[in-house]
Parts: structure tokens; C-alpha cells; sequence
């Protein structure tokens, strides 16, 4: 997932903050993108 240095420094530091790998949350947010503009999102909790 592509972001701006800034919003990845904060996505960063907020993981840290929380003990939340940012491998895991870049996949999560991707995930979303992927199904957020479909008509029905068929799978998206099973993608999640």
C-alpha cells in the first residue's frame, strides 16, 4: 500500500504505540481498499 511519509511515520508510531506489527495493518487497510468500492463485497470477511 502506497502512503506519504507522514501517514506512514504516524501509521508507524501509532503500531509501536499499540504492539501492532505494521505488516499486519498495511495488509488490513489494502484489504479494505480492495473491497470498499464494490457493489456487494462478497468474501470480504473471509479476505479478512
Amino acid at each position: 500500500m502506497t502512503l506519504a511519509d507522514d501517514d506512514r511515520q504516524l501509521l508507524r508510531a501509532l503500531c509501536e504505540q499499540h504492539d501492532v506489527r505494521l505488516d499486519k495493518v498495511l495488509k488490513l487497510l489494502e484489504t479494505v481498499r480492495d473491497y470498499e468500492l464494490m457493489d456487494r463485497p462478497t468474501g470480504f470477511y473471509d479476505a479478512l
